[in-house]
């Protein structure tokens, strides 16, 4: 009777962790909500709740720039946040182009995405080796790019896959910025 009692609050106390965030809950013995987009993604975790709580944290960390990869339907642009999208699949894109030398820069990367479910794998691949400097719930993954020339140069290579020339152009010129020792 103790085992069992002892189960259900743990149970109790796994379940309620995850609160708000009940589309991403994940069992502990899978290593729990932030471990989930390990196990599923697509819609058993990412469908665009997180992106309100993205425009609120883009608001207060001072409305960085913003490169895109968004697994879900909804249009950040809806949200007040201008993005330079890469393998979004909402359906309203907006042909946004960031600055050549933005003060900060993020890459926000879905969990879907990163996954590379319906993308190449490798696009995000990188990625998997690297601490995001934010996690908005438990589908959007945020990497602080600014001064990273390697990041800039694999987002110029995956502008390249999708014949986005202009983008690859854009982060290709931005790479060589941060490479050089005169940079602004």
């Amino acid at each position: 009777r103790g085992a069992v009692l002892g189960m259900a609050a743990w149970l109790a106390v796994s379940v309620g962790r995850g609160h708000p965030h009940h589309l991403a809950y994940f069992n502990e013995a899978v290593g729990g909500p932030s471990a989930g987009h390990r196990w599923f993604v697509d819609s058993n975790l990412d469908c665009g709740q997180d992106l309100r709580e993205f425009a609120r944290l883009h608001r207060e960390q001072g409305r960085p720039e913003v490169i895109l990869s968004y697994f879900g339907g909804h249009a950040v642009e809806y949200l007040g946040i201008k993005a330079q999208h890469l393998r979004t699949h909402n359906y309203i894109q907006l042909r946004w182009r960031n600055s050549q030398n933005p003060d900060k820069e993020w890459l926000v990367v879905s969990a879907t995405n990163l996954q590379g479910v319906y993308i190449p794998p490798e696009t995000f691949a990188w990625l998997k080796e690297r601490t995001p400097s934010f996690r908005v719930g438990h589908s959007l993954f945020i990497y602080d790019i600014t001064s990273d020339a390697d990041a800039h140069e694999r987002l110029a290579a995956a502008y390249s896959a999708v014949n986005d020339a202009p983008l690859a152009a854009r982060e290709n010129d931005r790479a060589r910025r941060l490479r050089s020792p005169w940079r602004p």
